[in-house]
């Protein structure tokens, strides 16, 4: 399900103006297949109910949405552990 439309923390609305109802999310593909996804707007505190005046991003309906579209297509997978952490300790 395509989502469109998108709800902010309200400060962080006002401060955004017009473009404060579009999903903005980054993905990042590995073998073709989408590995990461960032968010420039917190996610992961709407998530869990953290409230705060001064938290840029989505308010908890949006982000539960957000994540329920990302997830809910792997949701029969089996989970594959990647080692992407071990490699950039070594630079």
């Amino acid at each position: 399900m395509k989502i469109e439309s998108v709800a902010f923390r309200r400060a962080y609305a006002q401060a955004l103006g017009d473009k404060s109802r579009e999903p903005r999310l980054i993905g990042g593909q590995l073998n073709g297949r989408l590995a990461v996804v960032f968010s420039p707007e917190d996610i992961t505190g709407a998530l869990v109910g953290e409230g705060g005046f001064n938290i840029r991003g989505y308010n908890h309906d949006s982000a539960v949405r957000l994540m329920t579209n990302l997830l809910w297509p792997w949701r029969d997978q089996p989970v594959v552990q990647v080692d992407v952490i071990k490699p950039l300790m070594g630079r």
